[in-house]
């Protein structure tokens, strides 16, 4: 062998890559690079490598080559590499330097995550077994998403839900290289539930009927209907309906939902099935209100898109016909309600010179309510509208009811009157024929029957049927409220003026009075002095009422300045009260009497009293002057009786002359 001893081939310096020498290393392949001989007659190179310094076992013919990959070497031990240069006559040179390098370990999978089934709500875990040179590093993957946050070599849920499932990957890496597992799929199974329960429903004989009910969970989902505690056979879709039901459909229902995950039952379903002639249950009068709405719920009431179903009587064939009020101008409405409580008519305008009106209508017949609701509707040409109704029937609900007295708050509006106005009333066999006057002085008046609930349709039409006053006032419980929307045009010309006209809302505070009885008083005999005197009058309860106000008609002689008191006793058995019902009323001055008869109001009083009980009403005075006093009422409303004491023990019958008072609520 001949050496070169000018021309020696010296490997790359280094390990790690260079633009002169770069040598690479990953995985199973080493990188190398050395220097060109500088002899003219190298033909081309060896590289030697092996486990042992300088002890090579394997070499590569390298030709003229100055790099090469040497591949298949096993990761985790570490090799030697030395370069020689070689002549045509394969004369070979000494050894270059001698470059070693451990080769580093690629990660790799010990054990893949396994594929899982599993129910919601139970805790899973997916778990990866790999190795490798540190540092390594996880990433989860769900199809192709990364998990935020899932960097470890288990992925737990402590609750799977059903959003969970999806095949599932996990990333290893370390600095040199990553290997992906094999899919994990993972199935959850979630158990059914419902969306939304089948709702109990009256429905009349021979019309459809129908119960439903939306179920989710992990498919397949097994349905089955019941009738009490009988599955009915082929009823195993979400629906259960009847074309036409009968009588004997009437019952209770449940719907089952089922899979490999569990069963749930849903909620009863009662289907109560009413004869064909329910809606002569129906039959009556009824009266009621329409008007369009703004956005947030409140009234929007103009005089042309507003009105009052008035009188509208139902038969018991569903029949019916009322007049329905629109610009202060009445119209006819006649028609026919179906079996399920349903109709539409046309409300004719003849002679009017305005478009006829459409009445689409319904009977309520199941819920108690006792209602009409539906709505009045115009479509006339660039002036189309709709306004819901909702009418009630006149019930008599209120028979304790003797009158009404209402203040008229006239509301905010800058344009609209700031002074008050006022309204009172008598109510006969549950009507109420009200009157008064608005703040502009403006008379209203109207006669409309109350609703079982208390609730009173008030519609008057304004100014020649250019304004109006709608609005429903409650009279529940005794206590009048309401709202009521006051329409006035400009150019209306009264004492009080507002020429601009207004749109504003009327607040309703007021009461109810039960008794305005004919029994009272009509004078007290005995002066009112130093001492103190009673005058009392016994009355009958005539329903079972629960107030806290009490008037009386009162005049006085002279001028007296004394308090007056009143407040109600039990009967004592005898000639005389016996126990304060409640307590007594707030102290009233008496020296705003005068001779002319007025309705005083005593506050601050509270009192029950059961029907057809016996009680006395007392009137209590105090004063000091003997020559000015007190007369309970001057006209005379009918023959009774009246006693008075000087201590209010022992009591005395005086006369059989009857004023009048009045038990309210406030």
């Amino acid at each position: 062998m001949t050496t070169y001893f000018g021309a020696r081939i010296v490997l790359a310096c280094s390990l790690t890559l260079s633009l002169f020498c770069p040598v690479r290393v990953r995985g199973g392949n080493v990188g190398l690079a050395w220097n060109p001989s500088s002899d003219v007659r190298t033909a081309g190179y060896n590289l030697y490598f092996g486990l042992n310094s300088g002890a090579y076992t394997s070499s590569l013919d390298e030709n003229a080559n100055l790099t090469d990959t040497v591949a298949g070497l096993t990761p985790g031990l570490t090799y030697y590499f030395a370069v020689t240069a070689y002549d045509t006559n394969g004369d070979e040179s000494v050894f270059s330097n001698e470059v070693t390098n451990r080769l580093p370990i690629l990660p790799w999978i010990i054990a893949q995550p396994l594929t899982q089934t599993a129910f919601a709500g139970a805790p899973v875990t997916l778990t990866v077994s790999a190795d490798g040179d540190p540092p390594l590093s996880f990433q989860w993957v769900n199809g192709l998403a990364p998990i935020p946050g899932a960097t470890a070599s288990l992925l737990t849920w402590p609750q799977i839900r059903g959003a969970d499932a999806g095949n599932y990957t996990v990333i290893v890496s370390n600095p040199w290289g990553s290997t992906t597992s094999s899919v994990a799929a993972l199935t959850v199974i979630v158990p059914p539930s419902l969306l939304t329960q089948p709702q109990s429903q009256t429905v009349i004989a021979t019309t459809p009927a129908s119960f439903s009910s939306v179920a989710t969970g992990t498919a397949p989902l097994s349905l089955q209907w019941y009738y009490g505690t009988t599955a009915l056979a082929g009823a195993t879709n979400s629906t259960l309906a009847w074309a036409s039901v009968a009588a004997a459909n009437a019952g209770s229902y449940r719907l089952t939902v089922s899979n490999s995950a569990g069963l749930l039952t849903s909620s009863v379903a009662t289907l109560t099935v009413l004869p064909t002639n329910t809606i002569a249950t129906a039959a009556g009068v009824y009266n009621g209100l329409f008007f369009q709405t703004n956005a947030d719920g409140t009234p929007a009431v103009t005089e042309a898109t507003s009105g009052f179903l008035g009188n509208c009587i139902v038969a018991s064939n569903g029949a019916f016909s009322a007049k329905v009020y629109v610009g202060g101008l009445p119209c006819s409405l006649t028609g026919v309600f179906n079996i399920s409580g349903n109709a539409s008519a046309t409300i004719p305008r003849t002679g009017t010179g305005l478009s006829n009106l459409t009445a689409v209508l319904h009977l309520d017949l199941f819920n108690g309510t006792r209602e009409i609701t539906g709505t009045i509707s115009s479509t006339t040409s660039g002036n189309a509208w709709m306004a819901p109704l909702v009418a009630d029937r006149a019930t008599n609900a209120c028979p304790q009811f003797a009158g009404v007295n209402f203040l008229l708050s006239p509301g905010l509006s800058v344009k609209s009157p700031t002074n008050f106005g006022w309204a009172g009333g008598v109510v006969v066999n549950g009507v109420l024929s009200l009157s008064g006057a608005l703040g502009d002085t403006v008379a209203i008046s109207q006669t409309v029957p109350i609703s079982k609930d208390g609730n009173v349709p008030l519609y008057v039409s304004l100014y020649n049927n250019s304004g109006l006053l709608e609005g429903w006032i409650n009279l529940a419980g005794g206590v009048g409220t309401g709202n009521l929307a006051w329409v006035r045009p400009s150019g209306v010309l009264l004492p009080v003026g507002f020429p601009q006209g207004f749109n504003t809302v009327v607040q309703v505070t007021g009461a109810t009075f039960i008794h305005e009885e004919n029994t009272g008083i009509t004078s007290l005999p005995v002066p009112i002095g130093k001492y103190c005197y009673y005058m009392a009058t016994k009355f009958t309860a005539s329903s079972s009422y629960a107030g806290n106000g009490i008037q009386a008609n009162l005049t006085s002689t002279g001028s007296p300045s004394c308090n007056l008191t009143a407040m109600i006793y039990t009967d004592s058995g005898g000639i005389g009260p016996g126990a304060l019902v409640g307590s007594a009323s707030s102290p009233v001055s008496a020296s705003s009497l005068t001779g002319t008869e007025t309705l005083i109001t005593f506050s601050g009083s509270s009192f029950a009293l059961v029907s057809g009980t016996s009680y006395w009403l007392v009137l209590k005075t105090s004063g000091e002057d003997g020559s000015n006093y007190v007369n309970w009422a001057t006209t005379a409303y009918g023959t009774g009786v009246l006693y008075y004491s000087g201590d209010g023990t022992a009591w005395s019958l005086y006369q059989s002359h009857w004023g009048k008072f009045i038990l309210f609520s406030q």
